[in-house]
Order: C-alpha cells, then structure tokens, then sequence
C-alpha cells in the first residue's frame, strides 16, 4: 500500500539534479532542498520523499511537470527497456 503524498525518485534523476546544478557531491544537492545528505543515499535505494521535498526537485530542475523528473536522462545516455 502507498502513502498518500510519497513518490520514489528513480536515481537518475538525482544524478540529473546534480549535473544541472553542477554540483559534485550528495551533500551540496542535500544542502539545496534542504534535506541530510544521508536523505539522498536513502533515495538511492529506493526510499520514497514527501511531496514538499518533490517540489523542490522540481524547482531546482526548473521542471514544470512530474515528466520532465521521472524521465531525466542525462546527454548522452540511452534509454533502456524495450522499444
């Protein structure tokens, strides 16, 4: 069962949020939502964030909608699955 107001950020994306940012570490992403970096390693593994937090990612891509997060790939990067 999901919580109401949670969402799990594909990796990815976090590594998206840093490359836009130019941002090197976890810690400067953490210091810029305004979360613990070890907040960003539990998202690595698959922990949910709360919507207030997702709405920060959103800001801090620039991001006008959920897609344009969910469906990050850094230049360069293939897609994966099936076509």
């Amino acid at each position: 069962m999901t919580t109401p107001g949670i969402v799990t950020l594909p990796t990815s994306s976090i590594e998206g949020i840093k490359r836009l940012r130019g941002f090197k570490t976890d810690g400067e992403l953490a210091e810029l939502l305004g979360v613990h970096r070890t907040t960003i390693s539990r998202w690595r593994a698959g922990q949910p964030i709360s919507m207030d937090v997702l709405v920060r990612i959103m800001d801090a891509m620039g991001a006008t909608s959920l897609d344009a997060i969910f469906q990050y790939r850094p230049a360069g990067a293939e897609r994966t699955g099936s076509a």
